[in-house]
């Protein structure tokens, strides 16, 4: 399985282009290592072991979480053939 997240310059294979967060959202854009967009990526924004509410990426690998509150979140990405991955402390 590929993973889904490039968190570094060690590179695994997503990259999470821009995360933005207002007013209890987040929006971003998940893109393979060539920086194409990928499509139904379920992104689940997970506090306290609950997820919270989640979102598939559209066709651009736009994503858009909305009804978050304040806290410490984990977001989760999973594609079938992807290895799933979580960025941690958000």
């Amino acid at each position: 399985m590929k993973n889904i997240i490039k968190i570094n310059t060690i590179g695994i294979l997503l990259i999470l282009l821009s995360t933005f967060v207002s007013a209890g959202s987040w929006y971003g854009i998940v893109v393979n290592q060539t920086n194409s967009p990928l499509q139904n990526v379920n992104v689940s924004a997970v506090l306290n072991n609950i997820i919270i509410n989640s979102s598939l990426t559209n066709s651009s690998g736009s994503f858009y979480i909305t009804g978050l509150s304040d806290g410490s979140y984990t977001l989760e990405f999973k594609l079938n053939g992807y290895k799933p991955t979580n960025l941690t402390g958000l």
